[in-house]
């Protein structure tokens, strides 16, 4: 106990495997300024990383040495960066991320940066995968650039792993809720990547290969409303396994079991808004991705249920100021559906989620919905520890809900149905975080939870 008091005190200062842990993956997101692959046949080009996130085709020259040009289907550099791209891009995401987590004091810190490692490193090994230009008689050679990155963001993630087991040791006795919550948590990488939709070509056939996984959609310069979408899916599938981990080690359980409950029910809302949405049309079927996404959910959301109610708490309200915040922040969330997120073009009208029509998309106003009843029923109902967590869990499932409806400022392109950014996404996004701060001003002052047998024995006195 004492050691691990000295690790927490120690640790809001700014030590040398902070400095260390910072800089490995600093130096990581360099390399991608580096030769990542070389690929050819008889024509061959070298990008390097940055190629793949910005979408940047590199020269291409003969085997003689010489600049060409090919067509975009002939055309080895388009190839390329059409394979890699997407994985790319969420590598030097979560690199970044982990960088700037690593600067953050305290155990959720630490574990954020762990976790941003992990992704990071999930995402090396979707490019190294997916570089299918092999089977297609290409040779594709990874450079000095990748294979630097990846050493680098796995000594980062593994000094912060270290760092966050010296200031969360492992509990003695194993918790049902966190295991719940972690096999939740583990599934929710494959809904990234297993196809969401599937089509045949006709009525008649079975669904063929033409699926789509979001993840896909992360291509360079696509920033379209799958793009958006793949971006919310891949942070709900962070913050779900963020709020696993936490759970796992906390001493106490209120908190961390509250906003992995929160989370877990946003995921499954969101799950549930795309089963529906592509129900809606004929020749779609509903991809495994979505199952996935919905069972993991279901068990992230039964542990933190499971954690929250065995927690033990006392039923110490939340402070007053906390209580209107996050009824404000209600409120705003559901003004935002009725205010246009996108505001149309030339013939095409404006569109908000709560419209009462009979199209698909209405059902992507049920997220925001029930995430703004549940945040009014859990700062008037829940104790001062459970309350704050499900705050902050459902501030981060709304900033996700709303995330996705910013394509209208990117995503238009030349075959794309006009549209244009409106403020329903961003009064969304502000009621999202009044939630999450009220979530925040509830956790300070006394303690209003006592830690249950279970959870931490070493630490009764």
């Amino acid at each position: 106990m004492s050691g691990t008091l000295h690790d927490r005190r120690m640790d809001g200062l700014l030590t040398p495997s902070r400095v260390a842990t910072s800089l490995a993956f600093v130096l990581a997101a360099l390399c991608f300024l580096l030769p990542f692959v070389t690929a050819g046949c008889d024509e061959r080009t070298t990008a390097q990383g940055i190629d793949f996130v910005t979408g940047h085709e590199p020269p291409v020259y003969d085997e003689n040495g010489r600049e060409v040009e090919a067509d975009d289907d002939d055309n080895v550099a388009v190839k390329l960066i059409r394979e890699g791209g997407p994985a790319a891009t969420l590598a030097l995401t979560f690199v970044l991320a982990g960088a700037l987590f690593s600067v953050l004091p305290g155990a959720t810190g630490a574990a954020a940066c762990f976790l941003a490692g992990a992704f990071g490193l999930g995402g090396f090994l979707l490019f190294l995968l997916g570089l299918e230009l092999r089977i297609e008689g290409v040779f594709a050679d990874l450079r000095i650039g990748f294979w630097l990155a990846v050493l680098l963001t796995a000594g980062g993630t593994l000094a912060a792993r270290r760092r966050w087991a010296s200031l969360a040791p492992a509990l003695p006795a194993p918790r049902t809720s966190a295991r719940l919550a972690g096999a939740g948590a583990l599934l929710m990488p494959l809904a990234v990547i297993v196809p969401h939709a599937t089509s045949g070509r006709d009525e008649s056939e079975d669904p063929t290969s033409i699926v789509y996984a979001f993840i896909w959609a992360l291509s360079p310069g696509s920033r379209e409303a799958a793009a958006w979408t793949a971006i919310a899916l891949v942070g709900l599938t962070f913050f779900l396994a963020l709020s696993a981990l936490v759970l796992s080690r906390s001493p106490t359980l209120a908190r961390p079991g509250a906003t992995a409950a929160a989370l877990g029910l946003a995921g499954m809302l969101l799950a549930v808004e795309a089963i529906a949405f592509f129900a809606a049309f004929d020749g779609i079927g509903v991809g495994d991705g979505l199952w996935i996404q919905l069972a993991g959910s279901a068990l992230v959301l039964a542990g933190g249920l499971l954690a929250a109610r065995n927690s033990g708490e006392t039923q110490m309200r939340p402070p007053r100021p906390a209580v209107l915040l996050a009824i404000v922040g209600a409120v705003v969330v559901v003004v935002a559906t009725l205010l246009p997120y996108d505001r149309g073009g030339e013939d095409i009208g404006s569109r908000a989620l709560l419209e009462l029509d009979l199209d698909a998309d209405r059902w992507f106003v049920l997220a925001p919905l029930v995430l703004a009843l549940a945040t009014v029923l859990a700062v008037l109902q829940l104790g001062r520890e459970t309350a704050s967590g499900a705050l902050v869990g459902l501030g981060a499932g709304l900033v996700i809900a709303f995330v996705s409806l910013l394509y209208p400022a990117f995503g238009e392109s030349d075959d794309s149905i006009p549209a244009s950014l409106g403020a329903g996404s961003f009064v969304g996004l502000a009621g999202a975080a009044l939630v999450a701060a009220a979530g925040l001003l509830a956790s300070r002052g006394r303690s209003g939870s006592r830690r249950c047998d279970d959870a931490d024995p070493a630490a009764t006195p």
